[in-house]
């Protein structure tokens, strides 16, 4: 019985979900490789039967899978938009869990990836904080975002509104500039059209992106420039 409400939810049969869920002996948060159905659900994008499952009680809808993945995570990996936008409306969701022990938090994987949907999803949620420091390096999202070359993420970010602590240093005291500046030293001089050559041209746009939404010194900024725009 448990297995056909997993395979039910995995298979998005709202009547059979709805039917099984009848049945007050079933154990809704059965696993079944590890996973719930609640997961499943959230996974595959089969949004009404995550609405059924988040109606019933008994489904707890933050347990985690083998591998200590939300529901919600599951959802954000996926790109299920719209099932996240249901998961967003419901505090009891949290969407603060880290895949690993460390980082890697939904919108820290969002701003290395350069995934900008799930990023305008979550700007105005107050759960989410763009200056929360994370892992090893005690960088915030932001950071990420700077130092992989996001540029698009960087300019969303700063062009929403969104309260950004440029100011922040991680552990081994660089701001969000210097680590796209550390980028910039560390390509060196590749070749016209090479990889690292473009790779350098996005470093000094993010560099200029957030200098002009800073106070930072301009001359300070175009001397860490080394390239002819």
């Amino acid at each position: 019985m448990e297995k056909q409400l997993y395979s039910s939810c995995q298979n998005g049969d709202v009547s059979k979900v709805k039917q099984l869920l009848n049945n007050p002996q079933i154990n809704v948060n059965y696993q079944v490789h590890g996973q719930t159905p609640f997961f499943i659900a959230c996974h595959e994008g089969h949004i009404e039967v995550v609405k059924l499952l988040l109606n019933d009680e008994r489904v707890d809808i933050n347990k985690e899978d083998k591998d200590h993945w939300t529901p919600f995570f599951a959802a954000w990996d996926a790109e299920n938009i719209e099932v996240l936008k249901l998961l967003l409306s419901d505090e009891r969701v949290d969407v603060n869990k880290s895949k690993y022990d460390d980082c890697w938090t939904p919108i820290f994987i969002a701003c290395y990836s350069g995934i900008l949907e799930n990023i305008t999803l979550v700007l105005n949620d107050k759960r989410f904080d763009i200056n929360k420091v994370e892992g090893h390096f005690e960088r915030t999202p932001f950071f990420i975002a700077c130092w992989t070359g996001q540029i698009e993420t960087v300019e969303y970010i700063l062009a929403s509104g969104s309260e950004v602590n440029l100011n922040i240093k991680d552990k081994e005291g660089n701001t969000a500039i210097d680590l796209a500046r550390s980028r910039e030293r560390d390509l060196g001089e590749g070749g016209k059209f090479s990889r690292k050559k473009r790779k350098l041209f996005k470093d000094c746009k993010i560099i200029r992106i957030v200098w002009k939404k800073s106070k930072w010194d301009k001359d300070n900024i175009e001397n860490s420039i080394r390239i002819s725009w």
